[in-house]
């Protein structure tokens, strides 16, 4: 088998489905664009149906799958560019009769029967990236016009439950540009809009990286226009610094929102249960029929029962933390260290620093901010950091020996390789016990 239809297994394994490399548009901001040499990438022409039902025959059962959206080392185009991309979908719904089909899309080639067919299909939720709803927008930013698109947008909901994305670009677009498109996905009834703060690389060009003023521009637009509208808004990266279950909006015509959540509650309790997490609380909701939530807003606290089955989603918007299996994972293997007699380093992203301290502190452990060296540029997520960026940091300890250094798995595929290919267990060369948490 070679290695890229090993990735592939492995990517469904994890719910993630690659059909094709191919796309129909360039945007500016694409994540594959200005990767330095070294990153071990691989694209691929569109798979065929034979070679999906193979490995769909694999992997027995998915809760959800995901197509069109990179989050491997294979690259992810435009799933509708797949000329059987309507065979492939029936596959699937054949092979994982009650997974919820999660389809990134950039929408242009969007028709009303295609839109037809994932109604039919059933249990189909759209990712939309719109990023401008302008001509002059979208021709700034590398994408196709998308007339079609935009007639359909308001009826998008006739057909399937969707989301709306926005890259944010105010100084290639202008700030009205971001305000009126994320204003058009509002009102054309996206279920939840996400701003996504672009990210680059060393190499890219100056002027394609925003600034810190642009993006606090982009912050306190999102901060305006949720005061106008229903919809949650999320920007991306939050950076968020704490553990608090803090509740960001609730969708329209859910149990949430039917409950009175508009955003801004800090969940205190879930059926007695004082949640550790936003992830926490999010999921004790979810798993309970008519959880009765206590809750502060404002100066007062409140309680209220949602009215939802067990397992039923119940529409409240949180941001990603970290989960109670998450933050366990991490407290037993510094304490059962710590227990030993042994120092322990645990390396963090820019961006999952914070919320590493909150689980932490306390404890033995200390805790080291580790910047993306390699790709550069404002990259600061786990999932870029390399073994070099790693060695970086290590290079500046002293008496490494019988250490315990603890590491982000997000930064390693299942193999335990970063993106150029390189094992964390080289980073025991320098006398030190590394493992993923």
């Amino acid at each position: 088998m070679s290695e890229v239809r090993s990735l592939m297994i492995q990517a469904l394994q994890q719910g993630i489905l690659p059909i094709t490399s191919q796309c129909n548009v360039k945007c500016l901001f694409c994540s594959h664009r200005f990767n330095p040499p070294g990153v071990k990438t691989y694209s691929f022409f569109a798979r065929s149906v034979s070679e999906i039902r193979e490995d769909v025959a694999l992997v027995k059962r998915l809760k959800t799958i995901t197509m069109g959206e990179s989050v491997t080392t294979l690259i992810e185009g435009e799933p509708l560019c797949h000329p059987e991309f309507t065979a492939i979908m029936s596959l699937v719904r054949d092979h994982y009769p009650h997974a919820l089909i999660r389809l990134t899309t950039n929408g242009v080639l969007l028709t009303e029967s295609i839109l037809q067919q994932l109604k039919e299909l059933g249990s189909v939720e759209l990712m939309l990236s719109l990023n401008s709803a302008t001509t002059r927008g979208r021709a700034a930013l590398g994408l196709s016009e998308a007339d079609t698109l935009l007639s359909l947008l308001s009826r998008l909901a006739d057909y399937v439950p969707w989301h709306g994305s926005v890259v944010a670009m105010p100084h290639r677009v202008g700030l009205e540009d971001v305000a009126q498109t994320l204003e058009e996905l509002c009102m054309a009834g996206a279920r939840t809009v996400r701003v996504f703060v672009p990210g680059f690389t060393r190499l890219a060009p100056v002027d394609l990286v925003p600034s810190a003023e642009d993006m606090m521009q982009v912050k306190n637009l999102v901060q305006a226009t949720q005061t106008r509208f229903a919809t949650p808004i999320l920007l991306e990266p939050d950076y968020i610094n704490d553990l608090l279950p803090i509740v960001q909006g609730s969708m329209d015509n859910s149990p949430a929102r039917e409950a009175g959540f508009v955003g801004g509650e800090l969940v205190h309790a879930v059926n007695g249960e004082r949640p550790r997490s936003r992830v926490h609380a999010f999921n004790l909701v979810e798993a309970a029929e008519n959880p009765t939530i206590r809750y502060k807003r404002g100066v007062g606290e409140l309680v209220v029962t949602v009215a939802k089955a067990r397992g039923e989603k119940s529409g409240l918007v949180m941001q990603y933390d970290m989960s109670p299996l998450e933050m366990d994972d991490l407290l037993t293997t510094v304490e059962e260290a710590v227990f030993l007699k042994k120092k322990v380093l645990v390396l963090a992203s820019v961006l999952g620093h914070g919320v590493v301290w909150q689980v932490l502190q306390g404890t033995a452990a200390r805790i080291e901010k580790v910047e993306s060296r390699f790709f550069g540029g404002n990259i600061a997520t786990a999932g870029l950091l390399t073994v070099e960026d790693f060695a970086h940091v290590l290079e500046r300890e002293r008496r490494m020996d019988s250490a315990l250094v603890v590491l982000p798995h997000k930064a390693f595929d299942l193999r335990g390789r970063d993106l150029n290919g390189r094992s964390y267990l080289t980073l025991q060369d320098f006398g030190c016990r590394v493992v993923l948490v």
